[in-house]
């Protein structure tokens, strides 16, 4: 990271180091209160806020030491408008306990609440875009390998729209 990344990029950045350690305090840390975070498409159908988050990320836990969840940024766009914008275009890769194998594709639209002294901005809204035929073939293979074994993935499906069968 250079000197001259912003505070918005650092703040990503750092949002999504967390979540590749399973941080998920920290992680949710790197966003307001009254955050909002949508995916899309509409389909998807699912929206996460400070009260909802915990149970979702829960699902990191479903993922083996061998092959954690990692999501890697490809690139970062900022915007210069008076409200910090960036554009994220980045993946993720894992694989479950069940020994299911996950790999999604995103871009990310992460806004940004005014900063506050010296501190690191929070987000303050995500827009989440999201390859659907991949979380949806991921969520049947998983409820395959799964048999009568519930897993966390499977558990946080209904709460965000997703299928389990």
């Amino acid at each position: 990271m250079s000197a001259t990344t912003s505070p918005e990029i650092r703040a990503y950045e750092s949002s999504i180091a967390a979540l590749n350690i399973n941080d998920i305090p920290t992680y949710l840390d790197h966003f307001t209160e009254d955050f909002e975070w949508t995916v899309l498409p509409k389909s998807a159908g699912f929206s996460v806020n400070r009260e909802t988050a915990p149970a979702i990320l829960k699902a990191f836990e479903s993922f083996t030491k061998e092959a954690p969840f990692h999501a890697k940024i490809h690139r970062i766009i900022e915007t210069k408008e008076a409200k910090p914008t960036l554009f994220v275009q980045a993946e993720s890769n894992g694989t479950t306990k069940a020994g299911t194998v996950w790999h999604n594709e995103y871009m990310y639209i992460v806004e940004f609440a005014p900063r506050e002294g010296d501190r690191l901005p929070k987000i303050q809204k995500l827009t989440e875009f999201q390859d659907g035929l991949s979380v949806t073939r991921f969520m049947q293979q998983e409820a395959e390998n799964a048999g009568d074994a519930s897993t966390d993935i499977l558990n946080a499906a209904p709460a965000f729209g997703g299928q389990t069968a």
